[in-house]
């Protein structure tokens, strides 16, 4: 992922009532005005704007009431001149 663009994390799940939270590095993310949650039918997902060098590391969904998890790694690299 490149400096300064949006990372955009997408979970599908079978039931649309579920809830899921969000883990960067084992500590559940909390939004903000760069961070948003996005829940839409049965499509979860977690918006990071302005991606930056602080953002990297382990992204984890975890479904709330089941141990069910994945989990992705974000990686940034400085912007191409």
């Amino acid at each position: 992922m490149v400096e300064n663009e949006t990372a955009l994390f997408t979970v599908i799940l079978s039931d649309e009532t579920t809830d899921v939270k969000w883990y960067k590095d084992s500590e559940e993310i909390v939004s903000d005005q760069r961070i948003k949650f996005v829940k839409d039918d049965k499509v979860r997902q977690l918006v990071i704007k302005s991606v930056n060098v602080h953002d990297e590391g382990e992204y984890t969904c975890v479904l709330v009431g089941d141990d069910e998890e994945c989990s992705a790694d974000l990686n940034i690299v400085g912007k191409m001149h």
